[in-house]
């Protein structure tokens, strides 16, 4: 099957089943004022479907996941160490431009889906043969067939 084909049946599919969609977040610095130095925003760029380590747009677009945080108000700050400290700050940033309580997923990185790309490897995809596979896991022979692997993605999301 081709991949455009493919990506237009999952959409589809997810969204025959309702599957719950996740905000796009791009994080981008904002311009200081002399001494005033000013926090990084996350911006709404769409929404997609999470399939494991693929996003999913409904335009067929895909991205590889980054990070994910949910738009709610973090406790106040303790001096935790760093990992905290820069989790609770992503959660202050999705609040101010997402609705309380979406899923936001941010640092993701497109992915390329023209033939050539696909050739050398565009993030987790490449084609092994003339089947397009999917990395799933850390290592590179953790791969499966992409069309089985959105498939058993569907189920995961408890929608089958």
């Amino acid at each position: 099957a081709d991949l455009q084909e493919l990506l237009r049946a999952t959409v589809v599919e997810l969204r025959s089943r309702r599957a719950p969609e996740e905000a796009l977040a791009e994080v981008r610095a904002k311009r200081s004022f002399g001494p005033i130095k000013r926090q990084p925003a996350m911006v709404p760029v769409g929404r997609a479907w999470r399939l494991g380590v693929l996003l999913l747009s409904a335009d067929g677009s895909l991205r590889r996941t980054g990070s994910i945080t949910r738009a709610v108000e973090p406790t106040r700050s303790q001096g935790l160490d760093s990992g905290v400290e820069a989790r609770k700050e992503a959660r202050r940033q999705a609040v101010r431009a997402f609705e309380e309580g979406d899923a936001v997923d941010y640092d993701w990185e497109p992915i390329a889906l023209d033939a050539e790309s696909l050739a050398r490897g565009s993030g987790p995809l490449s084609l092994r043969g003339r089947e397009l596979r999917v990395q799933w896991g850390p290592n590179a022979h953790e791969t499966r067939p992409l069309a089985a692997y959105l498939a058993d993605r569907i189920e995961v999301l408890g929608m089958g």
